[in-house]
């Protein structure tokens, strides 16, 4: 039987302060200066390659650089279920999940590769064109997920518990459109110090994010995961025997995750994210999570 009583904490552990799932807090401080001095160095390479017209070999090692980093995560795709899951005796492979991960993966190799031919392209034309088309799609993708996560916490003006799930996507959504901002202010301005400036402020910018948030966007993640489980279930269109497919939300939790899951502007050519089989999956909250901390 489905419970939706007060969770066993005894799966956390404390970490400054706050309930954080085991093994969930790899990032540290010392991971995020590396990351940003990482990012840099590179961007600081680049600048002097330009002026020595190298720009584009020095692109193109750091295009090897990120694809060998996403072929990483590719293979090292992971799903642990969700404590809420087990506490109620569902467990189980997450087959859905760990497909979404790996293609998160894979998207992001594509992604460098975009960004090479943008950066090759730019030493052209002066400006980024295709970067000034991903940041700027990403951008209106997240301005419409925001409008609708405001209209369904709408909905349920009373409820403490649905305000605080909206807010934290939200302080991730606006995380996010303020980090695309910058780098579509970067791609679109052919200044190289606005270049430079940009791409260091967005680099700070994820790692401040990472570090500050994730705990807590964690937390999140996992609750909405359950919750929307819950909803699922009671409508007949989730549990054990589920088909999965798209299916439909039903109640404010899963309506949220069908709204992060949701494809916009460009992207949503490639189809829709089988949001049905991720909720019922015990670890589709890795998925909930990476779509709430993707920058």
């Amino acid at each position: 039987m489905l419970r939706v009583s007060a969770f066993d904490f005894s799966i956390y552990h404390v970490k400054q302060g706050s309930l954080m799932p085991t093994g969930s807090d790899k990032y540290s401080i010392s991971e995020a200066g590396k990351e940003v001095a990482e990012k840099a160095a590179w961007t600081l390479a680049a600048a002097a390659a330009d002026a020595t017209n190298a720009g584009a070999l020095v692109s193109y090692l750091q295009l090897l650089r990120e694809l060998h980093g996403a072929q990483g995560d590719e293979i090292e795709a992971a799903a642990p279920a969700n404590g809420r899951f087990l506490e109620n005796g569902f467990s189980g492979r997450s087959p859905v999940t760990i497909k979404y991960l790996r293609g998160r993966a894979r998207k992001g190799m594509a992604g460098s590769a975009l960004a090479f031919t943008g950066s090759v392209g730019s030493q052209v034309t002066q400006v980024d064109a295709v970067g000034i088309l991903q940041h700027g799609n990403a951008s209106a993708s997240t301005i419409a997920h925001m409008k609708m996560l405001r209209e369904i916490a709408m909905r349920y003006p009373r409820s403490t518990t649905i305000q605080a799930w909206v807010n934290t996507c939200m302080v991730a959504k606006s995380a996010k459109l303020a980090i695309r901002a910058t780098d579509l202010a970067g791609a679109a301005i052919p200044i190289g110090a606005v270049g430079i400036s940009t791409s260091l402020a967005s680099a700070l910018g994820r790692a401040g994010i990472r570090l500050k948030y994730e705990t807590v966007i964690c937390r999140c993640a996992m609750e909405l995961h359950w919750r929307a489980r819950v909803e699922m279930s009671l409508s007949g269109l989730g549990g054990r025997s589920s088909s999965g497919g798209t299916g439909k939300p039903n109640g404010p939790a899963s309506s949220v995750l069908f709204e992060l899951f949701r494809r916009r502007g460009l992207t949503r050519f490639l189809g829709q994210y089988e949001t049905a089989k991720i909720i019922n999956e015990p670890g589709g909250w890795n998925a909930v999570k990476d779509k709430l901390m993707l920058m």
